[in-house]
């Protein structure tokens, strides 16, 4: 990729480290005066974090879940390890690779439809720039889009960037306050590509990746405790074994019979309203839908 194909945006999205290769206002590149101003590029540099696969803290896109060759190719933007207060915010550091990367993809998807996701699909966009405009308020708090995704004409999603905003909840290392973009591709030519890219950007930033990793479900799990699972399961054991007791204490058939009756009716019973508990808590999770899938198109 030559440097006049790669995008430039506005400077109040450039990392630090960009600005003295960046033209400001009217070309010229930026004074030793100008980056004097601010604190050493290098202070405010996160660090990089790579991960591939699946480690079960998300679930994949509905869109895509059934695809054979799904692949997660995670980039980990982890805070500075110093004071930035008198810096930019924390997203500031990471938009400009965020934003080229989003740039990359669309020239390897040339074909594909880009659509950008405000959190709780609240707002659509179809560009960069019309992002970039609609969070132009200086007093806004400037955060990622909460997905951006390629669509090809057939309406198949190819690749889905998400936004994992552990910066507001803290979470297990490497993710710990960090924003994390997991980038799920349809083919493993396609993530082999869209990592190439990432490193790439990365390196041109001269962000250092720390370390890169695979990981497998539950290699890093936060999910829900297993607490509830097994406490259901060993209710149902003293249950069952209660319900095997009677039995055998009943001396005729009829008895028995009336006893594993009362136990099925239970089982039932129990399974219905936890049906009607699952309903509900779909129905709640459409007013929770983050990433705005329930109003795909």
């Amino acid at each position: 990729m030559t440097s006049d194909e790669r995008i430039n945006y506005p400077l109040s999205t450039m990392t630090p480290s960009l600005l003295a290769e960046q033209p400001i206002s009217g070309g010229a590149p930026a004074t030793a005066g100008e980056l004097a101003a601010s604190p050493p590029a290098a202070n405010w540099k996160p660090a990089i974090f790579l991960r591939r696969g699946f480690n079960g803290l998300n679930d994949p896109p509905k869109a895509m879940a059934a695809e054979p060759g799904l692949r997660r190719t995670a980039l980990v933007f982890s805070p500075p390890a110093i004071n930035v207060d008198e810096g930019p915010d924390d997203w500031e550091l990471c938009a400009d690779v965020y934003w080229r990367i989003v740039a990359d993809i669309g020239k390897l998807l040339p074909d594909a439809t880009l659509g950008i996701v405000a959190p709780f699909g609240t707002a659509r966009f179809s560009t960069p720039e019309e992002w970039l405009a609609a969070e132009a308020d200086p007093d806004d708090i400037h955060e990622p889009p909460a997905r951006c995704f390629w669509r090809d004409g057939g309406g198949r999603t190819r690749v889905d960037a998400r936004t994992e905003f552990w910066s507001n909840i803290g979470g297990p290392s490497p993710y710990s306050d960090s924003y994390t973009v997991s980038f799920y591709s349809d083919t493993p030519e396609l993530d082999e590509a869209v990592h190439d890219t990432i490193v790439e950007r990365c390196a041109e930033a001269g962000l250092q990746i720390v370390n890169e990793k695979s990981e497998t479900p539950g290699s890093v799990r936060i999910a829900i405790p297993p607490t509830e699972q097994w406490t259901k399961r060993i209710m149902w054991t003293l249950f069952i074994c209660l319900v095997v007791v009677e039995v055998v204490r009943m001396d005729t058939w009829p008895d028995r019979v009336a006893v594993v009756g009362i136990f099925l009716l239970v089982w039932a019973v129990f399974q219905l309203i936890e049906r009607i508990s699952r309903w509900r808590n779909e129905r709640r999770s459409r007013n929770k839908d983050f990433y705005g899938e329930n109003r795909d198109a």
